[in-house]
């Protein structure tokens, strides 16, 4: 979320992060770990910010909503076993926090803060038109109750989509009509790209960023002003020349192989010379594979580089 709401790169906001750990106002940042312990004390850590000004008001309401038991203790989560979810320990006093650390300490806020709150309550709306005989239908959302968007109002259009109520059974009058041509956006930001790594299980939370800062400072892509990873020359023959010359590759679930078999280590289902035997014995045959056909690998470079330069 740094990268989308702060602009600033996935690593960038851990070296912030751990800066802001040990000066003590945030808790470990390196942690795979969603899921509150049982034994955390949501109120005494409410409590320590009462008054803070940014959200003076909406944690009060949160802090009464607790002791009147309108929200129960926070359940979910997944416990992976390392340390627990990134929560601010203390409020920092006036101009102790500046610029970059001051935006990302009041983010991790912000969204502690909303994981302790009630659920968004809303209703969908559905309407239908017809226009002679033709018909056409439209929806829209009714906030109920803002419940965690009071702690994420950026959030709301991905959960509701706020439009006018109409009235049912009332003929409205068209004075306009409007065609738009949306443009499909096809390259994915930091942000969604660490989700998709999530998902097929590439890296961990600590090393995720790294592998992002990784292929933008060795050429493969560059991101843009709305962080978004455009591929460069480089990064697309690269892709390209290895899908040619050996395709299985490129494929995330070989490195979330890897990683299945490094965690299966560290749980004690497999030994370190069965994990280092089979990714060796991986990689040397990808290696042997690629080198012994690198003519066809050159003539993929060459649809975007002048290759006699480099020979």
């Amino acid at each position: 979320m740094s990268s989308i709401l702060l602009g600033i790169s996935p690593q960038t906001t851990m070296h912030i992060a751990e800066k802001l750990y040990t000066k003590g106002y945030i808790t470990y940042p390196r942690t795979e770990t969603t899921q509150y312990a049982s034994s955390f004390d949501f109120r005494e850590n409410l409590n320590k910010f009462k008054n803070y000004n940014d959200f003076n008001e909406e944690i009060s309401e949160l802090i009464s909503s607790y002791e009147d038991n309108e929200v129960s203790i926070i359940s979910g989560g997944v416990d992976e076993g390392d340390h627990p979810p990134i929560t601010p320990a203390r409020k920092p006093k006036e101009g102790k926090l500046q610029g970059r650390e001051l935006e990302l300490f009041r983010l991790i806020c912000q969204y502690y803060f909303a994981s302790l709150s009630p659920d968004l309550e809303y209703e969908n709306l559905t309407y239908e038109f017809q226009v002679e005989e033709k018909v056409y239908d439209s929806s829209c959302s009714v906030i109920k109750k803002m419940g965690f968007l009071k702690f994420l109002p950026f959030q709301k259009k991905e959960f509701v989509n706020e439009e006018d109520t109409l009235e049912k059974d009332f003929e409205y009058e068209i004075t306009d009509i409007n065609y738009e041509k949306r443009k499909i956006e096809t390259y994915i930001t930091e942000a969604e790209l660490i989700e998709e790594m999530e998902k097929n299980h590439i890296g961990t939370d600590a090393s995720m960023s790294v592998h992002i800062e990784n292929i933008e400072r060795r050429g493969y892509v560059r991101v843009d002003e709305k962080r978004r990873l455009i591929p460069t020359k480089l990064g697309k023959a690269l892709i390209e020349a290895l899908e040619a010359v050996e395709p299985d590759i490129v494929l995330p679930k070989n490195r979330a192989k890897i990683e299945e078999f490094v965690s299966l280590l560290a749980e004690g289902k497999k030994n370190y010379k069965e994990v280092l035997d089979y990714a060796l014995a991986f990689y040397k045959k990808k290696y042997l594979s690629v080198s012994t056909q690198i003519d066809k690998l050159y003539q993929v470079f060459g649809r975007y580089f002048d290759m006699e330069k480099f020979v």
